[in-house]
């Protein structure tokens, strides 16, 4: 059984949320995305790119600018949202 904490939790929670919003409705992407990058949580920013990168089709200017962004590529902090053996 995996040890999780509260702060693992809440994040996941907030990931599995998103996910189902915009797997209903697809044209919510672009508010979820909003909700998520704003401000200054790093956490946040990856559970976004997680989202987004499940379904890209759904704001394909979001995806392109944010999945495709060389300081997020680049960045340790989200380095398990770019693994870098298959780009």
């Amino acid at each position: 059984m995996a040890n999780h904490n509260i702060h693992d939790a809440l994040l996941s929670a907030v990931r599995r949320t998103a996910e189902s919003i915009v797997a209903k409705t697809h044209a919510l992407m672009p508010d979820v995305m909003a909700i998520l990058i704003d401000g200054t949580s790093k956490a946040l920013v990856r559970v976004a790119l997680h989202v987004l990168s499940k379904n890209p089709a759904a704001a394909p200017d979001l995806a392109e600018a944010h999945l495709t962004d060389p300081e997020l590529i680049e960045a340790t902090w989200c380095k398990n949202e770019y693994p870098h053996d298959r780009i």
